[in-house]
């Protein structure tokens, strides 16, 4: 995809999302954050400031866009009918009707690791990309949902979807410290770096259909997640490991 493609980035103002915010402009592409909160940045850029549960907020965010990264979820286990519904099912819904009707050809949307709970837990190792769903909570249940959506997008529609399977990026100081406790999300941790370097190949990458990637960082022990198939389709390669620049993911 060129440069001059408009990206629309939704969690533009989340710990990940101004990650991949910044390496995109980097990288010269035109980049439009949408969010519930106002943009962090004190320069003046392209920016919608409203809510995924708006179909209307949807719409206009999604004018004049080819490429979609659809980041903003509540990002972990929550009320199913207060937070989770509104935020990763409907929100998921009015966005993907958006950019159907605004002709997007192009959508990267993260799922997680968490979708493959048993054997990331138990083995066999590497989990492969393509392993079937056995999820933790109803958050990755939620995730569940939107590959399963990501699929009817490219199949009935003929998007270009990638659904990314997240390894642990942790939002706080807090959520690293649980991750530095815990033998299993070191294994996965996803650095800033090389989430950029993620995103920054899949928007620039030739690839059509529908594809299920896992995305992390190198395991400071075993592999648990198989990055076989990022590798093969986007020539990733991880460079970092827990806890590299694991500060950057927060102001």
């Amino acid at each position: 995809m060129l440069p001059q493609t408009t990206v629309l980035l939704t969690g533009a103002a989340g710990a990940l999302g101004r990650v991949v915010f910044a390496s995109l402009q980097r990288e010269g592409y035109r980049v439009r954050g949408f969010d519930r909160l106002c943009c962090p940045w004190s320069d003046p850029m392209d920016w919608v400031t409203g809510a995924l549960q708006s179909a209307q907020d949807c719409q206009r965010a999604l004018q004049g866009v080819g490429i979609v990264i659809h980041l903003a979820a509540v990002p972990d286990d929550a009320p199913f009918e207060s937070d989770l519904m509104p935020s990763n099912i409907l929100g998921l819904h009015y966005l993907l009707e958006a950019a159907k009707e605004s002709g997007v050809q192009r959508i990267l949307m993260a799922s997680t690791g968490q979708v493959v709970w048993e054997p990331l837990n138990h083995g066999p190792w590497p989990v492969r990309a393509h392993a079937a769903p056995s999820p933790l909570s109803w958050y990755a249940l939620t995730k569940v949902f939107a590959e399963e959506a990501g699929k009817v997008m490219a199949r009935d529609f003929g998007m270009d979807v990638m659904m990314v399977r997240l390894g642990a990026c942790p939002r706080s100081p807090e959520h690293a410290q649980q991750i530095d406790a815990d033998p299993i999300a070191r294994d996965v941790y996803f650095s800033p770096g090389d989430l950029a370097q993620f995103f920054k190949l899949a928007v620039s990458m030739p690839w059509e259909g529908f594809h299920c990637l896992n995305a992390a960082s190198r395991p400071l022990d075993q592999e648990r997640l198989s990055l076989e198939e990022a590798k093969d389709l986007l020539g990733y390669e991880p460079v970092d490991q827990w806890p590299d620049a694991v500060e950057a993911y927060w102001p």
